[in-house]
């Protein structure tokens, strides 16, 4: 697929804002000065189509660099920008992939003992200190990042490498994070869904218990950093207490081999791959609002919600998997409520409500992952999931549509 404009509107005038603010030095370099490229650049990203194997990042970052590169051969329109577009693309498929390892770390004890973990060319190893190599070029960058942290790093959380093949960096960062993230989102599934109310004091603190550090920094095998940048959690206040988990990991372990196997029979285990990365990285949060409106979209996603269809399908889809369907209506309608609130900003509440409210959506989010993982290996596709979901839950129903179709049956085969 070549690069194009997803739209039939004329996009001069957005590069023409984007022109207004383009500076060239006396050296011949571009700059982009203010708030308008970037709200500019975005509505060009979000207008511009590209292969659906480059991933998003790469995707602004290709846009980025071709702007620039308009911007020092003179005017920039909207032809000439996507004909350097379609030269990057073409590029970007010409390279071949290299390895890269992200280094990062997650809330248990250093001497913790945790497995590999390995799928396909992607492998997470952990370790209870930064190998020699690696560690001149991480505290070189810590010494940067640490006025954008202001707070010290943890101290006792186990150190993790991610090893990803990729054709950039920030491809090799971005497949590296999902992975990780992926993982993460099994293990606190794995402890979360047995937890189905917490009461707890003082400032707002995650519900997830395995938790990634604050700092990730990019390397190649050899341990040079492959980008002089790092990312960090813009969240990040302090250091969280670490969950020692040795009890459980026995049982953790044994579920992530039951998630993974499920995946592995399921048709439309990338969507679920994602709900349970996106699950994970909800309940991460220490801003509870922001971890409910994350958690409802991810019911959404469980729910095949479009958005033509409204809340009170996710209510019914979700309540169709519950015993006590008109009770379970009422809750999911109040969350909805709560929900649609937060989101226009017209609702304050206290953290203990807060908390609540959580505890209850995790709940209906964790039942339909247990549902997909359960039930996924049994429909062909995803529709077949979805049109199970939008079955009548009375059983009375349920007979009169087997009559029916049964009757439609005769009726073709006559």
């Amino acid at each position: 697929m070549s690069a194009k404009w997803d739209t039939k509107e004329e996009l001069s005038e957005i590069t023409k804002e984007i022109e207004s603010c383009k500076k060239i030095n006396n050296s011949g370099n571009v700059s982009f000065e203010g708030f308008t490229f970037q709200k500019n650049k975005i509505v060009l990203f979000n207008l511009l189509k590209l292969s659906d194997e480059i991933p998003d990042l790469e995707k602004l970052n290709i846009l980025s660099e071709a702007l620039f590169d308009c911007g020092k051969l003179g005017i920039i329109t909207p032809d000439i920008l996507i004909t350097k577009i379609q030269e990057y693309e073409i590029e970007y498929r010409k390279m071949q992939p290299k390895r890269f390892v992200l280094l990062s770390s997650l809330s248990v004890p250093k001497q913790t003992k945790m497995k590999a973990c390995k799928t396909n060319n992607k492998l997470i190893i952990f370790s209870s200190s930064i190998s020699n190599k690696f560690i001149e070029e991480f505290n070189d960058i810590y010494k940067t990042a640490k006025y954008s942290i202001y707070n010290k790093l943890p101290d006792n959380y186990i150190h993790v490498k991610t090893f990803v093949s990729a054709r950039t960096p920030i491809d090799a960062m971005n497949k590296a994070i999902k992975f990780y993230n992926f993982f993460r989102g099994i293990w606190n599934l794995a402890v979360n869904r047995s937890q189905y109310l917490r009461i707890s004091s003082g400032p707002p603190k995650p519900v997830n218990k395995f938790l990634s550090g604050p700092l990730s920094t990019l390397h190649y095998p050899s341990g040079k950093l492959a980008k002089d940048i790092w990312w960090y959690d813009l969240e990040y206040q302090s250091p969280l207490p670490h969950f020692d988990p040795t009890k459980h990991l026995k049982w953790i372990y044994k579920y992530e081999k039951f998630v993974r196997k499920r995946l592995d029979k399921i048709k439309y285990s990338k969507m679920l791959i994602q709900s349970i990365t996106d699950y994970g990285i909800a309940l991460d949060s220490i801003n509870w609002k922001t971890t409910f409106l994350n958690l409802w979209s991810v019911l959404e996603q469980l729910t095949f919600t479009n958005p033509s269809e409204g809340y009170q399908t996710t209510i019914d889809r979700v309540s169709f998997l519950c015993k006590k369907q008109n009770y379970h209506r009422i809750v999911l309608e109040q969350l909805r409520k709560l929900r649609n609130s937060f989101t226009h900003g017209n609702q304050s509440a206290e953290n203990e409500i807060l908390e609540n409210i959580i505890y209850q959506l995790k709940r209906y989010v964790e039942i339909l992952l247990e549902f997909h993982l359960k039930m996924g290996p049994k429909f062909k596709n995803l529709e077949e999931a979805r049109n199970f979901l939008s079955l009548p839950y009375d059983l009375r129903e349920i007979k009169e549509k087997i009559v029916l179709l049964q009757m439609a049956k005769n009726f073709i085969n006559k």
